[in-house]
């Protein structure tokens, strides 16, 4: 595990925290796996780990539609964890896992003591927001550029004299 937590050291959010508060990090946290498939939390529930994707992909469902992805070097739950939230989506493993899972008591006093490391997750939620967001007006667009003229409901024209 040691030679993880030095790979983990070089990459963000982790590169925000000193020697002690990696250290925290080494004494709780575990690697897990996953087999392909599993669901690691459904839609309305709270999660108590923040996870860090070693290897493998994690995708983020609403329904059948399909949110996010989650790959290697990317970690998940930690605006959640910071607001307390229930997930929106359900997340399930699409290739199998091997992840870095620290218990929600470190991340929050992590997140507490270091305030680049607590902003680091505040401005990826924002990111993700906004991919989201594009995604969703791109889909809307084409839905309207693809729509058949024969499906659409016509309306007469309304013809308003000009001095009204």
């Amino acid at each position: 595990m040691a030679a993880f937590l030095k790979d983990l050291q070089s990459t963000p959010p982790f590169n925000k925290l000193d020697a002690s508060e990696i250290e925290a990090i080494e004494k709780t946290a575990q690697i897990a796996y996953y087999p392909d498939n599993t669901v690691l939390i459904e839609k309305g529930s709270v999660e108590q780990k923040l996870y860090y994707i070693i290897k493998g992909v994690v995708e983020a469902r609403d329904g059948d539609e399909l949110i996010d992805l989650y790959q290697e070097h990317d970690t998940l739950f930690g605006a959640e964890l910071l607001g307390n939230q229930v997930s929106k989506y359900q997340y399930s493993v699409a290739q199998e896992l091997i992840c870095y899972e620290i218990p929600y008591k470190t991340f929050k006093e992590l997140a507490e003591q270091n305030s680049a490391f607590r902003d680091y997750f505040i401005a990826t939620i924002a990111k993700r927001i906004d991919t989201i967001k594009e995604k969703s007006e791109f889909a809307s667009l084409g839905q309207l550029m693809t729509a058949r003229l024969d499906t659409i409901a016509l309306h007469s024209a309304t013809i308003v004299k000009a001095n009204t």
